[in-house]
């Protein structure tokens, strides 16, 4: 499929208005990073973040990881 200039730009601009922010360790925690550090299962890690969240405690937004994959970065 050949895309035109006018289009490519359309497309790199929709692109950089959806994509998500990079996931920041000084900023966001994930359920792998709680897992892995109190040595529970991401399931668990999950609940207890989802928990803090319902309870205003965190915030949340989906982040762009390191291997290009999306997850939800809690932080304060």
């Amino acid at each position: 499929m050949k895309i035109t200039q006018e289009e490519y730009s359309l497309l790199e601009e929709l692109a950089s208005e959806h994509d998500f922010p990079a996931l920041d360790i000084d900023k966001h925690v994930t359920a792998k990073m709680l897992a892995e550090k109190i040595g529970i299962g991401e399931k668990r890690a999950s609940e207890i973040l989802k928990a803090k969240m319902k309870r205003g405690e965190l915030k949340r937004e989906w982040v762009r990881q390191d291997n290009g994959r999306a997850c939800y970065g809690y932080y304060k």
